[in-house]
């Protein structure tokens, strides 16, 4: 089992290395070669992608049953994919280094003693499906009691970082669906009733009122702790990104990131095996009803494979020495 772990981790790594070479060539033959042999060299191809892909998700499986009850190497696992670690909404809360506020008042009273409880035990974010309900995972608990809302300003200080809830907003239900996270936004407190956000317009400065106005907004409060320095620091960085462009290439970078499972442990679920399953069946339907239109198959394979790749990639899962290397984890706990 070693040795085919080894095998199809290289093969794999080559065959996406070169594959974009390989579709060039297939798109200049569609010049010279009669259409239905180059669905037939697409049919090849995509049948070479079902292979791999089933292949892949019975490693992930693998891995997934190996960490399966066992917290220690779940974290493990976790903690080793690179391809995440802060970028998501749940991350940004759970790893940044703030707490709430002694004197904001949120709607449970023991949001704060939990939320620095959480802190204690890196990436339990990831995890906590397995271990609390699933309202305790969105952090839906640290919203601010609406009835404290008009002494609110008074109590805020510049740095701290506002999350935002909007009932109403589509956009926001995405976003919510998609991280299973309550806050969709986040802002900066500037002082004097300030907030510094990114919009679609761009980064803008904004009075916080017009969320406190609101009632089908809510939001809660997070504060670093920093000093003077930190703080004029942090407010000059702030002043010079106003006006800057909206990061639509930021937002499109973590969905792929959401999209392609990439977040946390990295093991490729169901969901997003069956869409890669849909993906290739759909390539290979065309080929079959379509053999006269090569070059639209090979585009098809072509937005698949891209997906594809960055789904089946964890190089945990087909580590060969997967299990010697949780043996040398489970020891130095021990020590």
């Amino acid at each position: 089992m070693k040795f085919i772990d080894w095998v199809f981790n290289s093969l794999v790594r080559y065959y996406v290395k070169y594959f974009l070479f390989l579709v060039i060539i297939a798109f200049i033959l569609t010049v010279f070669v009669e259409p239905f042999l180059v669905s037939s060299v697409i049919l090849f191809f995509s049948f070479s992608h079902l292979f791999i892909l089933i292949l892949a998700f019975s490693f992930h499986v693998r891995l997934m049953f190996f960490i399966k009850g066992n917290l220690e190497r779940m974290l493990a696992v976790i903690a080793n994919n690179n391809v995440n670690k802060k970028d998501d909404p749940i991350s940004v809360i759970a790893l940044s280094p703030t707490e709430v506020p002694e004197n904001i008042k949120t709607v449970d009273p023991n949001a704060r003693l939990v939320f620095s409880a959480l802190k204690e035990i890196p990436y339990v974010h990831c995890v906590s499906r397995t271990i609390h309900s699933y309202n305790y995972y969105r952090y839906d608990w640290l919203r601010v009691d609406r009835s404290t809302f008009i002494d609110l300003v008074g109590g805020l200080m510049i740095g701290d970082i506002i999350l935002y809830h909007d009932k109403r907003s589509l956009i926001g239900w995405c976003i919510r669906f998609l991280t299973r996270c309550y806050w969709e936004h986040t802002a900066i407190y500037m002082g004097n009733g300030y907030i510094v956000e990114a919009v679609p317009a761009g980064v803008i400065k904004t009075r916080i009122s017009d969320w406190l106005a609101d009632a089908h907004i809510d939001i809660a409060v997070l504060r670093r702790k920093m000093n003077d320095e930190q703080t004029a620091e942090l407010c000059e960085f702030v002043e010079t990104i106003i006006g800057r462009k909206y990061n639509y290439l930021g937002v499109l970078k973590k969905f792929w990131v959401i999209v392609t499972g990439k977040s946390c442990d990295g093991i490729m679920t169901p969901v997003i095996f069956f869409t890669n399953l849909l993906l290739v069946s759909i390539v290979i339907y065309h080929s079959f009803a379509n053999p006269e239109l090569p070059r639209v198959g090979i585009l098809l394979l072509l937005i698949s494979s891209i997906y594809m790749f960055d789904c089946i990639y964890h190089w945990l899962a087909y580590n060969p020495k997967l299990t010697s290397l949780f043996e040398s984890l489970n020891e130095k706990s021990r020590n």
